[in-house]
């Protein structure tokens, strides 16, 4: 909570947890501004909850909620790694209040924030093995976002821009394309992200289809990817601490 509360009007009759069918049994710890849910038993596997904290909830002077605050997660399927739990997340990216056409990623999920949706983000992620969000923010202009959140800070959090200053560091990027191995529509592209000959740890993005130059692959990606209407490919690499890169061209 953002404020001190009444830690006993927090118990079970007031911090609930439901699979839309059930009210799970648990117990309700408080300490400091953090109030904990503990089911009796461990939660279903591909299942969404609910929770609710309902207006019983009071502030350290007596002032209720204003009305029942609930959000949503989703735990993993049973051959999933990870903490288990999904959380729907949302927000705006912009720089000094003009919404921006990004990219914005989140624990391996991510979308673009441009055309209807311009600068609104909208993602169901799973929480890392700590229980957090790892959120970036990629625009090219701009320098590369991140911030590490808890789950309730993710549910509503805006991220806010800042011009890249000048000579900011920039990727090194190598390409090369080849028939598609798999499937004869698509086009192999693969290569390397570097900087001063130092391999990167990078997220590389070509027509809808990903991968993290990272681990045993670092600094190398190798996709295959459909071309776009025009018969072209566009190319992204992100990664922290550099300008976006962008490049289009015709395999």
């Amino acid at each position: 909570f953002s404020e001190s509360m009444d830690l006993s009007t927090l118990n079970i009759d007031t911090f609930l947890l439901n699979d839309g069918t059930n009210y799970i049994a648990g117990t309700v710890n408080c300490e400091g501004s953090t109030a904990t849910f503990m089911p009796t038993t461990a939660l279903s596997y591909n299942t969404t909850y609910t929770v609710t904290i309902t207006t019983g909830a009071k502030d350290s002077t007596g002032n209720p909620l204003q009305g029942d605050y609930l959000w949503s997660f989703k735990t993993r399927a049973e051959t999933d790694s990870g903490s288990g739990i999904w959380l729907q997340i949302s927000g705006e990216i912009a720089y000094e209040e003009t919404p921006l056409c990004s990219m914005v990623l989140a624990n391996g999920q991510h979308m673009f924030t441009c055309g209807n949706d311009l600068g609104i983000y909208d993602l169901e992620v799973p929480l890392d093995q700590n229980g957090e969000i790892t959120l970036y923010g990629f625009c090219a202009g701009f320098s590369p976002f991140k911030t590490k959140l808890a789950p309730a800070e993710a549910l509503d959090y805006d991220i806010h821009m800042t011009r890249s200053p000048a000579g900011s560091r920039e990727m090194e990027i190598t390409a090369q394309t080849e028939p598609g191995t798999t499937n004869p529509d698509r086009v192999r592209i693969s290569g390397t992200v570097t900087y001063n000959e130092t391999l990167l740890c990078a997220m590389v993005l070509a027509n809808g289809q990903s991968m993290f130059s990272c681990g045993n692959n670092l600094g190398n990606f190798d996709l295959e990817v459909p071309l776009d209407l025009n018969g072209e490919i566009t190319l992204y690499c992100f990664c922290s601490g550099f300008a976006p890169y962008k490049d289009v061209f015709v395999p």
